[in-house]
């Protein structure tokens, strides 16, 4: 809102400054919209708290992931893990990221999550199917399974990994990643 009031005023650079990545993740999600209004904005974001201090251009994030990805940057970011939702135990956001950018379908996904935050997720589903997959190639990116349940076998029986190492099952994916994700997304 104050962005867009400053951008109305013919603001040319905006600074925000937060400790949050949700404040960035929603910076992302409207830039394009706050794009349209003003093309020569520039929005910039001073993050973290002492060594981890960093500047970041909203611009140049927008410009690297493209306008699909973020609009649908909330969902992922929720999906994936923030505050309210828990992570992929031992997988952070690059590992998250690179399993997104080997999956063009996902974005297809997230977009439509975001439009239909009310939508249940039925397994089965091309949407379910997709976060399934995703989720796989998270945990294992050689992988070509489509069931996360089958996955999880393979990955403790044949490659010997911890429980606590493999994906969850797709009871965890749609109740708590799915459906906490929009909760998230209708909240912010």
């Amino acid at each position: 809102m104050h962005i867009k009031d400053a951008s109305s005023k013919r603001a040319k650079n905006v600074l925000v400054r937060t400790v949050d990545t949700d404040v960035i993740v929603l910076l992302v999600q409207h830039f394009h919209e706050l794009n349209s209004l003003q093309s020569s904005l520039l929005v910039w974001v001073a993050f973290g708290m002492g060594r981890s201090f960093r500047h970041y251009s909203i611009n140049a994030i927008c410009d690297h992931i493209g306008e699909q990805k973020s609009k649908g940057l909330p969902i992922f970011h929720a999906f994936t893990g923030c505050d309210t939702n828990s992570s992929f135990y031992g997988k952070g956001k690059k590992s998250c990221r690179a399993a997104w950018n080997s999956l063009p379908d996902l974005t297809e996904t997230v977009l439509f999550l975001q439009d239909h935050p009310f939508q249940l997720l039925e397994k089965g589903s091309p949407q379910f199917e997709i976060l399934e997959r995703f989720t796989i190639v998270i945990y294992d990116k050689t992988s070509s399974l489509r069931s996360v349940n089958n996955a999880r076998r393979e990955l403790f029986t044949k490659q010997n990994r911890m429980l606590e190492c493999i994906s969850p099952t797709q009871v965890g994916i749609n109740g708590f990643h799915c459906q906490r994700s929009l909760n998230w997304k209708m909240n912010s």
